[in-house]
């Protein structure tokens, strides 16, 4: 499976203005209890999205990471209780790399967006995405 996601890393365009938004409203149309998508969250899934969120680092650095989770609202996961798991990404960047950490600014990541189970020392989480980039969130209301 990780090769064919690697595939598709490789084949993806550098531009990806028109990726579809995911929303969190959307996200939280995974059932916790079944695992199992709404159909409007299944047409994003295993696809190039854009999701709108803060940064929660997974890495020690200050300065910039690789590895964060992606939450609604302003370290949502430093303090308890987190969000539920359908509403944490976990964030890996493509080919490794570096952004800077933003804290208390809300960013857009666009990537592949999977419905895939994952826990950290701050939260479970239902999706991973394999971030392409990361843009400066410009208000547009995909926050709700």
């Amino acid at each position: 499976m990780n090769r064919h996601i690697l595939a598709l890393l490789l084949l993806m365009p550098v531009s990806l203005a028109a990726a579809p938004v995911a929303r969190w409203k959307d996200l939280a149309g995974l059932s916790l209890r079944t695992g199992k998508p709404s159909q409007s969250l299944a047409k994003l899934l295993n696809k190039p999205v854009r999701v709108a969120g803060f940064m929660i680092p997974l890495e020690d650095s200050e300065a910039a990471v690789n590895e964060f989770l992606l939450v609604p609202y302003p370290l949502a996961c430093v303090h308890v209780p987190a969000p539920p798991a359908n509403q944490i990404v976990h964030v890996k960047m493509a080919k490794n790399k570096r952004i800077p950490v933003q804290w208390y600014e809300p960013i857009y990541v666009e990537g592949l967006l999977r419905a895939q189970k994952m826990q950290s020392i701050y939260a479970d989480t239902s999706f991973q995405m394999a971030g392409f980039k990361i843009l400066p969130y410009k208000g547009e209301g995909e926050l709700e």
